[in-house]
């Protein structure tokens, strides 16, 4: 997901904003969150706001999440264009109030790939 994370923050960069720092803690939360997509085939966004009020999350003001399923062959150049051309995505990737990220992926089954970047701010 390094590559990801590169476009991401050149993505942000092209659009005059500091880089985002990668978080091991949201790359939990996402690498979490992804492995439960992949294996029950659901794709859906988990409930951040009850991410918020555990306590192992009481730094953070905001948390943000995009979500992806395709191929497994997809690149980190393929998601990154892909998030960047869905409004909502975008929004989170270009957003003012996330200072760090954590991405990762996870393998179904049947070989596609769920991914999950976590923000935090």
């Amino acid at each position: 997901m390094a590559d990801v994370f590169s476009r991401t923050n050149a993505d942000r960069a092209a659009n005059g904003l500091p880089a985002l720092q990668w978080n091991g803690q949201l790359y939990c939360l996402a690498l979490d969150w992804s492995e439960h997509m992949a294996s029950t085939g659901t794709f859906s966004h988990q409930d951040l706001a009850a991410v918020l009020r555990s306590p192992g999350y009481s730094s953070y003001h905001t948390l943000g999440e995009n979500i992806l399923h395709g191929p497994g062959s997809l690149t980190g150049a393929d998601m990154e264009t892909a998030w960047m051309n869905s409004p909502g995505h975008r929004a989170n990737i270009l957003s003012t109030s996330f200072t760090s990220v954590g991405i990762a992926p996870a393998f179904a089954a049947d070989g596609s790939v769920y991914v999950t970047a976590d923000f935090g701010g």
